[in-house]
């Protein structure tokens, strides 16, 4: 999961992708990352700025049951 944030954060700071995440319990990415205190549940979601693809980054680290980072389907 470090390692999936720390990408994460890197893209965003090049602007290979967009931060698209609407609403939700999780606090803001930025602050994810700054703080360094994961929420119990994180849900957050990215679009490439170059083809538009969307991706979802998600994890349950209350208990470490797993997560992802995977492309979702165009809309």
């Amino acid at each position: 999961m470090r390692q999936a944030i720390a990408v994460t954060r890197d893209n965003l700071a090049d602007g290979t992708i967009s931060d698209v995440t609407t609403g939700g319990d999780c606090k803001p990415f930025d602050e994810l990352v700054s703080s360094g205190k994961w929420d119990d549940v994180l849900l957050y979601h990215f679009k490439c700025n170059t083809c538009g693809q969307l991706f979802e980054l998600s994890a349950e680290t209350y208990h470490g049951a797993g997560g992802w980072w995977k492309p979702l389907k165009h809309r």
